[in-house]
């Protein structure tokens, strides 16, 4: 006779889990496994924060009238305010980075970038700020496809249209200060340019004096130029400093003196 004394411990699978069996001699023991009562708790995955307020760098030149820092820095006034209006942030960098670069083509000196960047940014504020009928507008910028709201094809009239424009008016100072014509007291039929240059009135039809460099060209019938000449003329107005001996007068966009060159180029001459 032989005696068995032997310790199995075997799993057997089921439908609702695992059934452990003993085995010792000759009797079969089966008992089911505890569940475990560890939990494991998932973790769902953190969503990773992608920044959306990088900023559009300006390419630095060589030789800048313009110090890069004073770009970048209304580079960003520029995108805050396409924020509230565009759809995308792309779409907004794209027209910060291209308002910027056509004030900076635009401008022959710091005090000219500035000024022109000035208004820019006050000009952006109100578009924000104004809808076609005097509330808060949403957005009005065309998306990817090109697509428009209706209340920009509206556009602004009315009242409406009015006080954005009267924002913009100039009182008399302001007018003699940034060199708009004035009449001529001494001498009927001419004006007076803020930047000493005197308008006469020519009697030919065919003859136009431009506004801004004092220089006749010839017109058209119809009002085209027949040679096209270019323009020099100063963007500033005059500023009167005190010297020794004296005042000293000097344009404000070059400080450049009385009767220097322009320090601007157009075209054509203007009236």
């Amino acid at each position: 006779m032989v005696c068995l004394n032997l310790l199995d411990v075997q799993p057997v699978a089921t439908s609702s889990g695992q059934l452990n069996v003993f085995l010792q001699g000759n009797a079969a023991t089966v008992m089911p496994c505890r569940p475990s009562n560890i939990s494991v708790k998932r973790i769902s995955p953190m969503p990773i924060k992608v920044s959306s307020r990088r900023r559009p760098s300006v390419v630095p030149e060589s030789g800048s009238k313009v110090p890069h820092d004073t770009r970048q820095r209304y580079v960003n006034f520029f995108v805050e305010e396409f924020l509230k209006v565009c759809r995308t942030v792309n779409e907004a960098f794209d027209k910060a980075l291209v308002e910027e670069k056509a004030i900076y083509d635009r401008c022959g000196s710091k005090n000219m970038y500035l000024n022109i960047a000035v208004n820019t940014l006050k000009k952006l504020r109100d578009q924000g700020s104004l809808s076609p009928n005097g509330q808060s507008s949403g957005n009005r910028c065309t998306n990817a496809t090109g697509s428009r709201k209706s209340d920009e094809k509206n556009g602004f009239t009315g009242v409406v249209l009015y006080r954005i424009l009267k924002d913009y008016v100039l009182t008399e100072e302001q007018m003699h200060e940034n060199g708009y014509p004035q009449p001529n007291p001494d001498k009927p039929g001419s004006a007076i340019l803020g930047n000493g240059i005197t308008k006469t009135a020519v009697s030919d039809a065919s003859k136009r004096v431009c506004c801004r460099c004092g220089e006749i060209y010839t017109v058209t019938t119809s009002g085209k130029h027949i040679r096209k000449e270019e323009c020099n003329y100063h963007s500033g107005r005059v500023l009167r400093q005190k010297v020794p001996g004296g005042l000293e007068t000097r344009y404000s966009c070059c400080e450049g003196v009385v009767g220097s060159p322009g320090c601007q180029v157009a075209k054509v001459g203007t009236c």
